[in-house]
């Protein structure tokens, strides 16, 4: 693999990662690491970094429309429970 491949390929898989930034991906990159291993036990991550390294593959699923129009469901109830003021929108891929 050479040298731009990899870089482009670690960037990509560190910016999946919940916390990361692109600065922070730069820094991880720099200091040699280049997989999630190498996060997990050689990087110094804060909270958020280690929950997404932690659970980087459950947070790449994709949940089923049916799940998130009930999950909605729950959430708008709530939400208007608390006033009529409030609003919500449902977002992502």
């Amino acid at each position: 693999m050479q040298a731009k491949d990899e870089m482009t390929q670690v960037f990509a898989l560190f910016s999946n990662v919940f916390g990361a930034g692109p600065s922070t991906i730069q820094k991880w990159y720099a200091q040699g690491f280049r997989t999630l291993e190498d996060l997990a036990t050689k990087a110094q991550l804060n909270e958020q970094q280690r929950i997404g390294v932690k659970y980087y593959y459950d947070l790449q699923q994709r949940i089923p429309r049916e799940r998130v129009e009930q999950i909605t469901s729950v959430i708008k109830e709530q939400l208007l429970s608390l006033g009529p003021d409030f609003t919500m929108e449902v977002c992502g891929m």
